[in-house]
């Protein structure tokens, strides 16, 4: 079965269509065969919407979905919200008949939040636009993602409120017609405008969460903001016990939309692939519209994650927006600082993918063009910054158990980059090079380090 879509671009500065893609849906595959437009490709400004879909004519065949189609599609929260609707609306005792595929959900998502600027349509179709809630509904959609956090795979439904029962119905209705089901991620979120009308993101906690992730994201964004990294707009909301993180959305700019990538994406990774921040490192070299200043931020962001014990930092939580110059680092995003010592990241730092992690940033250094002088004054610069998490804690109400929890983690991380900072003895010349997802530490190569943490600076009277 093949299906037909038009594929176009609605951005702050181009819109043009773009080309076409056909789905072919097999009985256990899916291919995409997708042409760029003529017209597109003779535009100044056209550029290749996805490494994978160079701007040349002809038909480019993809296995699966291009990476850019699915930059917008729906993860695992979305996914439960589109497969409850589809048992909602099949036929009596037809629901389980066929499961939906890659194309149901990349499809089955409304087109006014999609992530970027691409636009997706059927031929002669108009776009679908939905009316974004407002900033007044977020006690409503709060209630109506902690209703269904249960009903969905893993979870134990409270009495009564199965996956077809009625309140689950209605609370589903209401997360996907505020265009939720677009949105990445596993953790339950919403769609919502924010209280200036722009755009934005609302994420939930969850149900199960035994620690505050929300107050812990707001204060990991602050420190990014102070070690000088582009973040969001946003705020910590409080409703009644519970606390939400309203942000921005970074791919949308005075209402009109960004182009987007993902670092899964621009390293032509596909879902459940590893890669290491060397791979990354290497794709925006030839991608950015400034790669060394691209470069020197993305090593900027690996070290607050390892400092904050961010593991969850995968492909698809890394990405890139697209300006009249080129791609461009999008602001940070999903920074979540994990108490758990000892968890494996999920994205290796030249080799490194557990408590080794800092020592990965010696050789990461020189593949994001730093010389060891300006990698140990950056990495000074966002461990002064991240020694004081703890006060900023306060600021976002993280109560003090969960300030002890975290507190561990944090002091071996900085203990370790302080290791890492230590001025190397005189030794044989080494070579590192990163092969094959591992670090090669070649004969002669000392694991030290040259870089210094500054001591924790006081903080400063309050007036």
């Amino acid at each position: 079965m093949d299906t037909e879509i038009q594929v176009s671009i609605h951005s702050s500065h181009l819109a043009l269509d773009v080309g076409v893609a056909h789905f072919h849906r097999g009985r256990a595959s899916i291919s995409t065969t997708f042409t760029y437009l003529a017209n597109y490709l003779a535009h100044p400004q056209a550029y290749a919407i996805d490494p994978g879909l160079p701007l040349t004519l002809g038909a480019h065949r993809v296995r699966g979905i291009p990476g850019a189609f699915l930059d917008s599609a729906p993860d695992r929260w979305g996914r439960n919200l589109l497969d409850a609707r589809h048992r909602f609306l099949a036929p009596e005792g037809q629901a389980r008949l066929r499961s939906l595929d890659e194309v149901d959900y990349f499809l089955g998502v409304d087109d006014t939040t999609r992530q970027g600027a691409l636009r997706f349509s059927p031929p002669g179709v108009e776009f679908s636009e939905t009316k974004v809630p407002p900033f007044v509904t977020l006690g409503d959609l709060l209630a109506a993602s902690r209703a269904i956090m249960d009903i969905f795979p893993g979870g134990t439904p409270a009495k009564g409120l199965g996956p077809d029962s009625a309140q689950s119905h209605r609370a589903i209705k209401l997360l996907l017609d505020a265009g939720t089901g677009s949105l990445g991620g596993a953790r339950p979120k919403t769609s919502l405008l924010n209280a200036a009308g722009e755009l934005s993101i609302a994420k939930f906690p969850h149900i199960h969460d035994t620690w505050n992730v929300m107050g812990f994201e707001a204060m990991a964004l602050d420190i990014a903001s102070r070690v000088g990294l582009p973040t969001p707009a946003g705020e910590l909301v409080g409703l009644g016990h519970h606390a939400v993180l309203v942000l921005e959305r970074f791919d949308r700019s005075g209402g009109a939309r960004l182009g987007y990538i993902s670092a899964m994406t621009l390293t032509r990774r596909r879902d459940g692939e590893v890669a290491d921040y060397v791979d990354i490192a290497q794709a925006m070299t030839a991608s950015m519209a400034s790669p060394t200043a691209a470069l020197h931020q993305l090593f900027d962001r690996v070290v607050l994650n390892v400092a904050l014990n961010n593991t969850d930092d995968h492909l698809r939580n890394h990405g890139f927006v697209r300006t009249k110059s080129g791609w461009v680092l999008s602001p940070v995003f999903d920074i979540n600082p994990d108490p758990r010592q000892g968890t494996s990241r999920r994205t290796s730092i030249a080799g490194a993918f557990g408590d080794d992690a800092a020592e990965g940033l010696e050789a990461l250094a020189g593949v994001c063009r730093l010389t060891p002088r300006e990698a140990g004054d950056r990495i000074r610069q966002i461990a002064q910054s991240v020694s004081h998490w703890e006060e900023i804690a306060i600021q976002r109400g993280v109560n003090k158990a969960d300030r002890a929890l975290l507190r561990p983690v944090i002091d071996f991380q900085l203990e370790r980059l302080g290791k890492v900072a230590k001025p190397p003895a005189r030794s044989p010349a080494r070579s590192v090079s990163h092969l094959g997802g591992r670090l090669r530490v070649e004969k002669g190569h000392r694991r030290g380090g040259q870089f210094a943490a500054l001591p924790p600076k006081k903080p400063e009277a309050k007036a």
